[in-house]
This record gives C-alpha cells, sequence and structure tokens, in this order.
C-alpha cells in the first residue's frame, strides 16, 4: 500500500469517526430531552416522591 493511500485510508476513518461522533451527540441530545420529559411526567403525577 503506498503513502497516498494510506493518508486516504486515515482520511476516510476520520470521517466515518467524524460522523459517528456527530450521530451519537444527537442521540445524547434527544435521551437527554427525553429523560427530561419523563422526570416532568413523573414529577407532576407523583410530586412526593419523584426527582425533580
Amino acid at each position: 500500500m503506498s503513502f497516498t493511500e494510506k493518508i486516504d485510508v486515515l482520511d476516510l476513518l476520520i470521517n466515518v469517526l467524524r460522523e459517528h461522533e456527530e450521530k451519537l451527540d444527537e442521540l445524547v441530545e434527544r435521551m437527554e430531552q427525553i429523560i427530561c420529559i419523563l422526570n416532568l411526567e413523573s414529577f407532576s403525577q407523583n410530586p412526593e416522591t419523584a426527582t425533580p
């Protein structure tokens, strides 16, 4: 494998990792929103035992 091919492979890997990082960031944000919604629902149903 030539130097250029190695660089191309590294570039591809970096791009794939960057895309995965962005997707994971989006998923984490959505999960945080869902957790907040569930916490609010739980609190509104039973404010004495729920954790805000």
